[in-house]
Parts: structure tokens; C-alpha cells; sequence
């Protein structure tokens, strides 16, 4: 979907079946340095949503439900709304 339905913001929404995410995890994946992983710096999610907060838009990742996988939703405002 890419827009909402106010008009104003760009709705990108990711889907996978992977495994998920554990759910005592979930709070946790945009914190720098945050990963289950062995190899990996865990600074992807936490720089993405940086990005995302500097365009005063919203990112949220949850888990299918039903599982498996996980999704990813972010809104961001149109340019003509954007904080400037």
C-alpha cells in the first residue's frame, strides 16, 4: 500500500515468513548493538529508525500473527508535509 488513507503519509510495508522474532526480543531491535546473531554489529535496525525519525516518520516491526515471519511497517510524511 502506498499511501494512507488521510493522504498524507507514504505507508511501506515489508512482510517476510522467516522465523520471526522471539517476542522478549521484539522491545529491543532498535537499540544500538542489539542482535541475536553471531556475526553483525547490531546498528542496521537502530540506524534505520534513525533515518526514519529524522524524516519524522514511524517505524514498527511485529510478528505474524498467524506465524511464521515477521512484518515491518513505515510511515512517512508526503514531502509537502514534512517538519521542516
Amino acid at each position: 500500500e502506498l499511501l494512507s488513507p488521510s493522504k498524507k503519509n507514504i505507508r511501506i510495508r515489508v512482510v517476510d515468513q522467516g522465523t520471526g522474532i522471539k517476542q522478549e526480543n521484539l522491545p529491543h531491535v532498535f537499540e544500538p548493538f542489539f542482535t541475536k546473531r553471531h556475526t553483525g554489529t547490531g546498528l542496521g535496525l537502530s540506524i534505520v529508525k534513525n533515518v526514519i525519525d529524522a524524516h519524522s516518520g514511524n517505524i514498527k516491526i511485529r510478528n505474524n500473527d498467524p506465524p511464521p515471519g515477521c512484518h515491518i511497517e513505515i510511515m512517512l510524511p508526503l514531502a509537502d508535509n514534512a517538519k521542516n
